[in-house]
């Protein structure tokens, strides 16, 4: 569980980089669940996927070039993570950035 907020922070930085500093405001944090492919980060920030509900995570993860690393960067489990774990794990990293950007 410890790799939790390093990989965490990884996949904010890309985001950040491929989507611009404010894709938090686009997660639902009611519906944010890791073990979903639709209401996972990434499919959440996929909406071209949502004709193809199964698909949406993959898509997301081929349009932001982490197929590679998915796991190192939390939007997967790694080692012995569990889904629960990692999506705490986004939802402290976005309520963070949240709570900083309004200050």
């Amino acid at each position: 569980m410890a790799h939790i907020p390093a990989n965490v922070e990884r996949g904010a930085a890309l985001l950040d980089e491929r989507l611009g500093p404010d894709w938090d405001e686009q997660i639902d944090l009611n519906r944010l669940d890791l073990s979903s492919n639709c209401n996972c980060i990434v499919g959440q920030l996929n909406p071209a996927g949502q004709r193809l509900r199964h698909k949406r995570y993959w898509q997301g993860i081929e349009e932001l070039n982490a197929q590679a690393s998915p796991e190192r960067l939390g939007f997967n489990l790694w080692g012995r993570q569990t889904w629960d774990a990692l999506t705490a794990g986004w939802v402290a990293l976005i309520l963070g950035r949240r709570r900083r950007r309004r200050g």
